[in-house]
């Protein structure tokens, strides 16, 4: 997905997990490493992040903010690299937040 013509390629891979009422739960692969990427594809795309205040819907956002969301719902569950000095591959996981969680217990 490119935005804009005159900036940089990013690429992200955006599949569909889970569906709820108004909004749905998604993984997004980033092949290139933007600043904001994931952020902007999904917005340019119509499916802002919640709680997105840059980049999102202020509705949507007072929504979730009611339903408990107080940040900004994006994780990072797991990041695939390479040691910068030992060039050894390095992946690590990271389970959701909690609250984070609650919240998709509510949706």
């Amino acid at each position: 997905m490119m935005v804009d013509r005159n900036g940089q390629e990013a690429i992200s891979v955006i599949s569909s997990r889970c569906q709820f009422t108004h909004s749905t739960l998604v993984d997004i692969e980033l092949k290139t490493g933007r600043m904001h990427q994931a952020r902007v594809h999904c917005a340019s795309s119509g499916f802002p992040i919640a709680g997105d205040r840059v980049y999102g819907d202020d509705a949507f956002n007072k929504r979730m903010k009611k339903q408990g969301l107080g940040r900004l719902f994006l994780h990072a569950s797991r990041i695939e690299m390479y040691h910068p000095i030992t060039d050894i591959e390095l992946n690590i996981e990271a389970p959701l937040p909690v609250q984070v969680s609650e919240l998709l217990t509510t949706l």
